[in-house]
């Protein structure tokens, strides 16, 4: 109470300084590093599922059979994990 004493009500309460203006040109960058960041994962995504070519034979697609986390999870031999993570690779759970 006494750090209220001698204001008005109007300084009591919290002012809002920030107009609403609306949606900034860094807010649409934002918004397209965003969309550009969800495509990449969606793309890697159905590659490995389909299949399409660019980094993943169609014989190798997961709904023909394949296992899209073989090839990376081999490389891995000369690593200090490599034993961990070459065990994993072709395993359906893994995928």
């Amino acid at each position: 109470m006494a750090l209220t004493e001698g204001r008005h009500q109007s300084d009591a309460a919290p002012r809002d300084t920030h107009a609403q203006a609306g949606p900034t040109a860094v807010d649409h960058v934002w918004a397209v590093v965003r969309l550009a960041l969800g495509w990449t994962f969606l793309w890697a995504f159905a590659d490995k599922l389909f299949g399409f070519g660019f980094a993943t034979p169609a014989a190798k697609a997961w709904v023909n059979g394949g296992s899209p986390t073989t090839g990376f999870l081999k490389g891995t031999k000369e690593s200090a994990l490599g034993g961990f993570f070459t065990g994993l690779a072709g395993q359906a759970w893994v995928d």
